[in-house]
C-alpha cells in the first residue's frame, strides 16, 4: 500500500513579550506580528533572556501518510 511523509525545516527570529518563571513558559512574538505562549524544556534558561531580547528559533514541521485497506 502506499505511503508518504514530508518534513521542512523553520528558522524565524522571535522577540520575547513576556517572561513567567512561576510557570516556566515565555511568549514570543514572531515576524508577522502573532504571539505564542510556550513552555521552556529548560526552565533554567529564562534567567538568561529577558523582555524585548531576540532569539533564534529553528522547528522541523512534519507529516506521515499510511493508507490501509478498508474494512469489510
Amino acid at each position: 500500500m502506499p505511503g508518504a511523509s514530508a518534513a521542512q525545516r523553520v528558522r524565524f527570529t522571535a522577540t520575547i513579550e513576556a517572561i513567567d518563571m512561576a510557570r516556566g513558559t515565555v511568549t514570543l512574538k514572531g515576524p508577522q506580528g502573532n504571539s505564542q505562549t510556550i513552555k521552556a524544556r529548560n526552565p533554567a534558561n529564562l534567567k538568561k533572556v529577558k523582555v524585548g531580547d531576540l532569539v533564534d528559533i529553528t522547528y522541523t514541521e512534519a507529516v506521515a501518510i499510511k493508507v490501509d485497506r478498508a474494512s469489510k
